[in-house]
Parts: C-alpha cells; structure tokens; sequence
C-alpha cells in the first residue's frame, strides 16, 4: 500500500506540478506544504482555535518591523490554545 500511494502522489504531482507556473516556485511550494502540515495535526477544537488564531494574527501583523508578527501570531496560537483546551476539556 505504501508503495502504491507513493507512486500515486509521484503522479498527481507530475501532472498537477505542470500546471504551476515557475514563477511560483518555492514561494508556492513551502507555504502549501506547511499548511498540508498543520491540518493533518488538527485533532480537536482547541488546536483548531489556536491555529486560526495565529493565522490570523500572522496576516493581520504581516506589517509589523522585524517579522514581529511572527511572534505575536505564535504568542497569540499557543495562549488561544492553553485557554480553549482548559475551558472546553477536549
């Protein structure tokens, strides 16, 4: 099964990686593939809260100095996090 998945995403990334045009490039590629990430570790509601929250607050902060939106979004995730797992026990 392994070696059949594999081979299916070796596929489907040949035939949709055509379409993207090369000057996305790696600007495209990482973000997607960190978002691929965090979606398959969402396992309940607080870690739901907490990402849409530092997302959030990411885009919203984007302007800030020195990438210091960064901080905050990831200050902003994990106290949403801490707060939403205490009050909704999941």
């Amino acid at each position: 099964i392994l070696w059949v998945t594999w081979q299916t995403g070796t596929i489907i990334g040949v035939l949709v990686g055509a379409q993207i045009p090369e000057s996305w490039s790696l600007n495209f590629a990482v973000p997607l593939t960190f978002m691929a990430l965090v979606f398959m570790s969402l396992q309940d509601r607080a870690m739901m809260l907490a990402a849409v929250s530092a997302g959030l607050t990411a885009v919203l902060a984007k302007p800030l100095p020195y990438n210091l939106g960064l901080i905050l979004a990831a200050i902003i995730g994990i106290s949403t996090g801490v707060v939403a797992n205490r009050r909704l026990g999941d």
